[in-house]
């Protein structure tokens, strides 16, 4: 096996629960230069719920297909970013600001009412977003959910270039704390800046426009991953595998709220 397929197979094995060969090297050269497919991986997780997602709607409504292709991807990942969510709502809402405490709450297998309440929220502003775009046109609702499946994907790197990893036994993320380099994150960005060219160039009301709301994606994601980096670092003083799981979800809902805002003003 390729070195470049083996480290693909080892970022599917580690983000989703799709099937990968068994004769996989995963030394820890390997996890960390798998890392830089982790966006490749989220398109192949949007191709997979896009597929279900249009079988779904030739014959049920919209919401109805939305709704299913969110619970294909969950199905995919074993719901791996969302249990992260869930998580850190429990550890930071309940942990009161005491890094053990949110620490042990975050490991804790429970689930607590933060935690509960933070997924019903999520789950269902995701839903709602995602029939917004969906209703506004199929294509740009393929061109959204590969972007944002991507992109969100690429922002772990992100944190995980600027932090240190909180170190706590047991966690699946501690084999990660050996970053990507400089280059090899600019790398790991590029299907995500592909997939943001292409809705840029098929914004149906114009090319101004569509730049100016990308533009304003890429900003507004920028600024979240500065202020989540400087609250996990006042908070945790490094990030952990669950605030990883967290910051790609928001990282999620903040795209989707703004493509679906643009979709709304007529903007595109």
């Amino acid at each position: 096996m390729g070195k470049i397929s083996n480290q693909i197979f080892v970022a599917v094995a580690f983000l989703t629960r799709l099937p990968v060969p068994e004769n996989i090297d995963y030394s820890d050269d390997i996890q960390r230069r798998s890392q830089r497919f982790y966006p490749l991986v989220g398109l192949i997780l949007a191709l997979i719920s896009l597929l279900f997602y249009f079988l779904f709607a030739t014959f049920l409504p919209v919401k109805s297909a939305v709704l299913l292709l969110l619970v294909t991807t969950m199905l995919a990942t074993g719901g791996l970013h969302e249990d992260g969510f869930a998580d850190c709502c429990d550890g930071f809402g309940g942990g009161y600001g005491d890094k053990e405490k949110i620490l042990n709450i975050m490991k804790d297998s429970r689930l607590g009412t933060f935690g509960v309440a933070g997924l019903v929220f999520l789950v269902l502003l995701k839903w709602q977003l995602l029939v917004i775009i969906a209703l506004h046109s199929p294509l740009f609702l393929c061109l959204a959910v590969v972007f944002c499946y991507s992109a969100s994907r690429w922002q772990p790197l992100l944190v995980m270039s600027k932090m240190q990893y909180v170190q706590h036994r047991g966690s699946k993320t501690e084999q990660l704390e050996n970053k990507l380099s400089g280059k090899e994150l600019s790398l790991s960005a590029v299907v995500s800046l592909l997939t943001a060219v292409l809705m840029i160039l098929c914004g149906a009301a114009g090319l101004l426009p569509a730049m100016v709301v990308m533009l304003i994606v890429v900003l507004t994601v920028f600024l979240f991953s500065q202020y989540f980096c400087r609250f996990l670092q006042r908070r945790l003083e490094g990030y952990t595998g669950d605030c990883l799981g967290a910051g790609q979800q928001i990282t999620e809902i903040i795209i989707y709220l703004c493509l679906a805002a643009a979709v709304s003003q007529h903007w595109l």
